[in-house]
């Protein structure tokens, strides 16, 4: 592990360029007709030397003090640049180098050109930024330069989207509601180049088996667009044609609902009380693929969980090996590698995984407190060096790794 320089920069390039060119056992899929049952292995607490390579890379994000981030709700690595949306505190964009750097800003609250009132998500096409704002149901542009081009209106909630084939973009929609009144109720919806037109929608909305309003069900990897339907433990498989069929198909016995939610579909009220109530519940989002795994992070509530809200702890990261068909569940990860922070992944880069670390968590745990990995004190020196750097109002720290070839736990 180490601190990110250019020459680190080039490592990683180096490092991560040759997972596509090594000789790797292909990836089990069934035919396109069949999807894969998938059963998990739950595991309580996992040490992170046993999940990832120790080449672990550090990327600290600079910027002034007038444009620091405080959440990201959506980090995407494009075109050798890093873009990062803070929709819930800043409600602005960032454009940062692959060192760190910041590149610029871009966006604003407000009622004027090129400001939105309530911003949530963000897009990166071949050649705008895209910003969603849900009280006027509009869709900003801006050029790669944080530039404000122009401003749309559309008929829907986008919970989140990405470019699709095309020019298009595929979007996901949580509710059937609609300013227009559009009887169009989908959950998942293939757009037009200009957001403006459904080509296509699948799953229509129902109140009861809608999904849950959870960010990260949307995910592409080389060609498939992956979309999972989050209560009912199935992941889609999105062709560059538009043609669907379901890809996985997750088994979270014994951490399922105790009935099967599709039993429910006339009862909202009992729905209601499993879900609010501290039901036993898997809800699939987040997902994120590479060339062997595909993760994807579960919020489970037990059914002693006094008031049935979704807490920190609730959550645990689903590790896919699309290899050998072991699926991993972990509830906790304990670094003993460097004793530093470390959460569920946000994005991938070159086959890498990448994570996002706010600085507050690094410097909460700084290495002197940990036990170090094989005594690896290059590691404990790098990680402090790293927390003399940080500051609490420092932007968040991004963490670049790579999961261990055919994981056994």
């Amino acid at each position: 592990m180490h601190l990110f320089s250019t020459a680190n920069y080039i490592k990683l390039v180096l490092l991560t360029s040759s997972l596509f060119y090594s000789c790797k056992q292909k990836p089990r899929e069934t035919p396109a007709h069949l999807p894969l049952d998938v059963s998990i292995t739950y595991l309580e607490s996992v040490k992170l030397s046993q999940l990832i390579e120790k080449d672990f890379v550090y990327l600290p994000l600079a910027s002034d003090t007038n444009a620091l981030i405080g959440s990201v709700s959506r980090l995407i690595l494009k075109d050798s640049a890093i873009f990062i949306f803070d929709a819930s505190l800043a409600k602005r964009g960032y454009s940062f180098d692959m060192s760190g750097k910041e590149n610029f800003c871009f966006g604003k609250t407000g009622s004027g050109p090129g400001e939105y009132t309530l911003p949530t998500d963000m897009a990166v096409s071949d050649n705008n930024i895209i910003i969603f704002d849900q009280d006027n149901f509009s869709v900003l542009y801006y050029n790669k330069t944080g530039e404000f081009l122009y401003e749309t209106h559309v008929g829907y909630w986008l919970r989140e989207f990405i470019p699709f084939s095309g020019d298009r973009f595929l979007g996901y929609t949580p509710t059937d509601y609609s300013p227009d009144g559009l009887e169009e109720a989908f959950v998942l919806r293939l757009l037009s180049a200009d957001l403006q037109q459904t080509e296509k929608g699948f799953f229509p909305y129902e109140e009861l088996l809608d999904d849950a309003d959870f960010g990260g069900n949307i995910a592409y990897y080389k060609g498939i667009y992956s979309y999972a339907k989050p209560l009912l433990g199935e992941i889609y498989a999105l062709d560059q044609q538009g043609k669907i069929r379901l890809r996985y198909k997750i088994d979270f016995a014994p951490h399922n609902w105790p009935v099967d939610i599709r039993t429910l579909k006339d009862d909202q009220e009992r729905a209601e009380a499993l879900l609010f109530g501290g039901g036993i519940m898997s809800i699939i989002h987040a997902m994120l693929e590479n060339d062997q795994y595909f993760v994807f992070q579960t919020v489970m509530v037990a059914p002693e969980a006094a008031s049935g809200k979704i807490s920190g702890d609730d959550y645990w990261w689903c590790i896919y090996n699309k290899t050998t068909n072991k699926c991993y569940a972990v509830h906790r990860v304990v670094n003993d590698i460097d004793g530093g922070a470390f959460t569920f992944p946000d994005a991938t880069y070159l086959g890498r995984f990448v994570s996002i670390l706010r600085a507050e968590a690094l410097l909460e745990s700084r290495p002197e407190k940990k036990i170090m990995a094989d005594d690896d004190t290059s590691l404990h020196v790098s990680l402090q060096q790293l927390a003399d750097t940080l500051k609490p109002y420092s932007n968040p720290v991004l963490m670049f790794f790579t999961l261990k070839d055919n994981l056994t736990l």
